[in-house]
């Protein structure tokens, strides 16, 4: 066999293994969290928001709807250390800042029980300088 036909049969192979993936898994909104930041990230806003009369209380002053909580749901940072989380501990609080806008900065807690596993709570927010 010469090698421009197994070429021919290689790339005729490959591309409709190519047809196939897309088919199959082109319409699933697949994606990988591979670091500890945005496994927590993604699994926060997997869930159902509710927030604390403190909280609510704090986003309605400074005029913070919801489309900003998710942005910083998506791109922001989890603090492990400032977060309350461990082996025996019924309710996991997360710290995540993010940047509001260029020149806010904002800190969240948001707790994750176990027995709510279906809803993420955010207890408190505040604006923060940036370090």
């Amino acid at each position: 066999m010469k090698l421009f036909k197994r070429f021919a049969y290689y790339f005729g192979g490959f591309s409709i293994g190519i047809i196939a993936v897309f088919f199959i898994w082109g319409g699933k909104e697949a994606s990988c969290a591979y670091f500890p930041n945005a496994r927590v990230l993604k699994e926060i806003r997997s869930k159902d928001k509710e927030f604390s009369p403190q909280a609510e209380e704090f986003f309605l002053v400074n005029q913070i709807d919801s489309t900003d909580i998710d942005q910083i749901l998506h791109q922001g940072k989890v603090h492990f250390g400032e977060s309350h989380i461990g082996r025996n501990v019924v309710c996991r609080v997360y710290v995540i800042s993010g940047n509001l806008q260029e020149e806010n900065k904002l800190q969240i807690e948001v707790e994750l029980c176990e027995e709510t596993f279906h809803l993420a709570t955010i207890l408190k927010a505040e604006f923060i300088e940036e370090l």
